[in-house]
């Protein structure tokens, strides 16, 4: 049996994707649960008029060190360092800001 994986995310207001992949604008309707293309299955791009710049949302197992993560506050950091915590989240070591905690069950937004 397999097990269902619930996430969250922070949602911007008036998002828009897109498919880099198909090169087409896509409904809500054809983005998937884990923010890929319904098409052809590629990481979705969004956008957003509070954004600066356009994010893919990512898993947290799935971020790496050349990510550039996108906090809260808009603000954006490098990632510098990745490692798992006791509660089975992760640690992001931000280059010019320190430690964010990334609960496991909530997508990361990760500068495009």
């Amino acid at each position: 049996m397999s097990r269902i994986r619930m996430m969250f995310t922070n949602s911007f207001e008036n998002e828009t994707y897109r498919c880099r992949e198909c090169d087409k604008d896509l409904e809500d309707t054809e983005v998937t649960d884990r923010w890929t293309c319904v098409h052809c299955e590629q990481r979705v791009i969004i956008d957003a008029p509070i954004l600066d710049q356009e994010i893919v949302r990512k898993f947290p197992d799935e971020v790496t060190t050349q990510d550039i993560f996108l906090k809260q506050d808009h603000q954006s950091h490098l990632i510098h360092d990745i490692k798992q915590n006791k509660s089975g989240g992760y640690d992001y070591v931000l280059k010019g800001f320190g430690t964010h905690k990334q609960d496991k069950n909530k997508f990361a937004h990760i500068l495009y």
